[in-house]
């Protein structure tokens, strides 16, 4: 039988976010996938750096805009109106601390790495963009690998941006079972009632408990 412990990526500290375990779900697995290996192919026939760091960004933000709409279901509309960038939707899911923080801090890695081939056209090489950005990537497959394979010794930037952008990508999904049964339980009527019950019964204890002392 296959050890579930095998899947226990991304893990987070329990202090840091609402969810520190990803959940299983059957269906998120398939759809995982179904989808998955058809956007590491494009990601990897991109060929040229630039291609490739800004196709990447392209699929992580759509995966965001994903993740976030099941999360707020007016979340397209209101990208619509107020046009949130990738910067903001990162900060907005990092917000909201129901993920562990590494995952998006991984994402806005990435989203720096496409700024610097978006903005100066001389950069066509991954080994040319900012050190300070480099440097970062490479203590993020750090603490994303560490516990489970060598770190970045030895390894080219491309070789770890990749490694960065995975842990970005797969970190995200592996959460989103915990925001699609989140959503399930707050649109169901019955979580509201129980919720409801359990703010009441506070309210009207405390209430009983200031009137035992006024007697």
């Amino acid at each position: 039988m296959t050890d579930l412990k095998d899947f226990r990526w991304f893990e987070g500290k329990e202090s840091e976010s609402a969810f520190s375990k990803p959940f299983f779900s059957w269906d998120e697995f398939q759809r995982s996938n179904e989808e998955m290996p058809e956007f590491y192919r494009r990601i990897e026939q991109s060929g040229d750096d630039r291609s490739y760091v800004i196709l990447t960004a392209i699929v992580l933000e759509n995966q965001y805009d994903a993740f976030l709409q099941i999360l707020v279901p007016g979340f397209k509309a209101l990208c619509d109106s107020k046009g949130f960038g990738f910067s903001l939707k990162i900060e907005l899911l990092r917000a909201f601390r129901l993920i562990p923080p590494l995952i998006p801090r991984c994402a806005d890695c990435v989203r720096q790495i496409r700024n610097d081939f978006a903005h100066r056209l001389e950069i066509d090489k991954i080994e040319r963009i900012n050190q300070e950005h480099i440097d970062r990537a490479k203590r993020l497959y750090n603490e994303v690998y560490a516990p489970y394979v060598q770190t970045n010794d030895g390894k080219s930037p491309r070789e770890v941006f990749h490694g960065v952008a995975f842990g970005a990508l797969h970190g995200l999904r592996s959460y989103r079972p915990n925001v699609v049964a989140l959503r399930q339980q707050i649109d169901d009527p019955r979580f509201t009632e129980d919720l409801r019950k359990v703010t009441d019964g506070a309210f009207f204890e405390t209430l009983r408990a200031l009137d035992k002392k006024r007697t």
